[in-house]
């Protein structure tokens, strides 16, 4: 890691820049692990070897002996056969405990990884500044520091077991069998307890190499912003594509509105248009907006002859409480009935257009009672609905003179 940018990597790495560094092998481990889990399981495994050989030592040379009397090509080809088996049954279990355990530790280390990029040759290995730097980095430091603690351990352990074995073998008299039985005794324990001091040491070392990875899988915050970027994208070329598929679903709905029944407003601010097809269920919102984007589903609907009905309380509560393609909801049903009676009866009359321009007006308000939180607006609410004698009004009183009234509508609905 270069000195100048040392202190500015202070953001964690992502999981981006993990999987890479996986790729290439940085992930933390040591080799020491694994040689002091090979001598403690061997340890355990030593004596049932030395007795399986013993054994067939003994079988081996009974059976040399009992061929000398009558020595044959076939009887000598059997022994070496049972010999080069028996062998390796005897030594099967350890060579098996020690390689599965080797293999085991080094995958749980690199979490199951396998990899050769470490073993491809680079230049920067060869680099003598590099080695120079290596000889004096808190890693230098930490290994010179583990080696005098693990020899100082070490030390301790073996002076512990000599000052305990060396006044049993001098005063007290034993044979040479107990004497071999003994010294191979304390040697198997000695030899456990080293396993087991270098086993912590190797443990310690490991997250100390845990945290070199980690620090040096830092990264700085235009290294993360980068990254952000080549991964999700430029943020200006996203906003653009979000621009464009806004201006595609505007498009979409500005084309719907040429095939609605009736268009809502209140009578600038809110615009939504409405489309009820017999036998498919309620009637949809196909579009709907809010000051420039109203104004537009009202010139829409004017250009391909759409009624425009000027009803602020009901276009505010279907600005509300519908989304686009979704139906009507209930509370709204009745409202819509008598939005599509006046529609309706309007066309069974011919007069589908006010006569002086403008939005049409019903005579009395389409929705009774305002839904909560659509009751309050802006400046339209001041205007509210014109009385009878409002300008723009078709020359039909009630609901339009036709279609049967709202009761029928409704039931046309349901």
């Amino acid at each position: 890691m270069p000195s100048e940018d040392k202190h500015s990597r202070t953001e964690k790495p992502t999981a981006r820049r993990k999987k890479e560094a996986r790729k290439e092998g940085t992930v933390a481990k040591t080799p020491e692990v694994v040689t002091w889990l090979i001598v403690l399981v061997g340890t355990y495994l030593v004596q049932h070897t030395f007795q399986a050989t013993l054994a067939l030592s003994l079988k081996l040379w009974g059976e040399i002996v009992g061929s000398m009397a009558r020595p044959s090509v076939a009887t000598d080809l059997t022994i070496a056969g049972n010999g080069a088996l028996g062998a390796l049954t005897a030594m099967a279990p350890a060579l098996l405990a020690t390689m599965g355990s080797a293999l085991a530790i080094n995958l749980a280390q690199t979490r199951g990884l396998i990899t050769f990029h470490p073993l491809k040759p680079t230049l920067s290995k060869l680099n003598p500044m590099k080695g120079i730097k290596r000889l004096v980095s808190p890693q230098s430091l930490w290994s010179v520091a583990k080696q005098i603690l693990r020899v100082a351990l070490l030390g301790l352990v073996v002076w512990q077991t000599l000052s305990k074995l060396l006044p049993t073998l001098t005063q007290n008299p034993l044979s040479s069998f107990a004497i071999a039985s003994l010294v191979a005794s304390r040697a198997l324990s000695l030899a456990r307890e080293v396993a087991g001091i270098g086993l912590v040491l190797s443990v310690l070392d490991f997250i100390v190499q845990f945290r070199k990875v980690s620090t040096q899988l830092k990264m700085t915050k235009q290294e993360v912003k980068e990254e952000s970027k080549s991964q999700d994208g430029n943020p200006q070329m996203k906003a653009q594509i979000r621009r464009r598929m806004r201006q595609m679903a505007r498009n979409r709905m500005m084309a719907a509105v040429a095939r609605a029944d009736a268009v809502v407003v209140n009578p600038t601010h809110f615009a939504v248009a409405l489309r009820y097809v017999r036998g498919q269920g309620a009637p949809k919102v196909v579009a709907k907006g809010t000051d420039f984007l109203a104004l537009r589903i009202r010139e829409e609907a004017t250009l391909h002859r759409v009624p425009v009905v000027e009803d602020p309380p009901l276009a505010r509560a279907l600005y509300v409480a519908c989304e686009l393609e979704q139906d009507i909801p209930n509370e709204l049903f009745e409202a819509v009935a008598r939005l599509l009676t006046f529609i309706y009866g309007l066309r069974a009359s011919g007069r589908i257009a006010p006569i002086d321009g403008g939005p049409l007006r019903p005579a009395a308000p389409l929705l009774v009672r305002p839904l909560h939180g659509t009751d309050k607006g802006n400046d339209d609410e001041d205007e509210g609905v014109p009385g009878p004698q409002g300008g723009g009004r078709p020359q039909r009183g009630g609901d339009g003179g036709g279609g049967g009234g709202p009761v029928a509508a409704v039931g046309s609905l349901v």
